[in-house]
């Protein structure tokens, strides 16, 4: 069901590869990539990305990788991938890497809190540093 004039995007009960609004709202359903002005929330849904402006929301879902201009909050769920302008909030879920200014993860799994994600990256750019670096001095 799209809405044209607020903009808003419901998705229920099927799949659909790119879902493109103001603010998104996926039940029982799934998508490929969601693209949002404003707010995403998920209720028993997924989806492989998600790009919001605003706050992501996701209640027994779960996403390869979010990233969010506002508040994250994942219950029963989990995600790869979170960067977030704002707090993250992750209960009963599964993440893999956090960025965040604040995390709350009560009875959550994280692999990579958001200093661990941040000194984990970093030592990933460091070591493609030098391996660009000395092939640069070999070719040269």
């Amino acid at each position: 069901m799209n809405d044209s004039e607020t903009g808003s995007q419901a998705v229920r009960h099927g799949f659909t590869p790119l879902v493109r609004a103001t603010t998104v709202d996926l039940q029982y359903a799934g998508a490929g990539a969601v693209l949002a002005a404003g707010d995403v929330s998920f209720e028993n849904a997924g989806a492989q990305a998600v790009l919001a402006r605003g706050n992501v929301n996701i209640e027994n879902g779960g996403t390869q990788s979010v990233l969010a201009g506002g508040d994250v909050g994942i219950r029963n769920g989990g995600a790869a991938v979170v960067a977030s302008v704002g707090p993250v909030e992750v209960h009963g879920g599964v993440v893999g890497f956090v960025l965040s200014p604040r995390a709350d993860l009560a009875d959550s799994r994280v692999i990579f809190g958001p200093a661990a994600a941040l000194l984990f990256g970093a030592g990933i750019a460091a070591g493609l540093g030098l391996l660009t670096g000395r092939r640069r001095r070999s070719a040269g």
